[in-house]
């Protein structure tokens, strides 16, 4: 996936539901500290979902892997546009 490609889908907007399964993470630069381990997490169409814990417990890195900014080492991560 290029997201500077210009042929690339620019859809207005997505309807459809985010799926994290077995998700298995770390950052490039510290590959033996794992950040997440069989994270899962599933968002339905038209749900607000919150994020919410103390500093440095990964909810930005989520998003990151939702936005994909990161790639896990294992999982799937499955986006159903509808």
């Amino acid at each position: 996936m290029d997201s500077d490609d210009p042929n690339g889908l620019k859809p207005e907007r997505i309807n459809g539901e985010i799926k994290l399964k077995d998700v298995d993470f770390c950052y490039p630069s510290r590959f033996k500290q794992m950040i997440f381990v069989g994270l899962s997490l599933k968002v339905q169409p038209m749900t607000i979902v919150a994020l919410a814990g103390q500093s440095g417990l990964g909810k930005s890195t989520i998003i990151g892997i939702i936005q994909r900014f990161y790639d896990p080492l294992s999982s799937k991560v499955t986006y159903c546009i509808g």
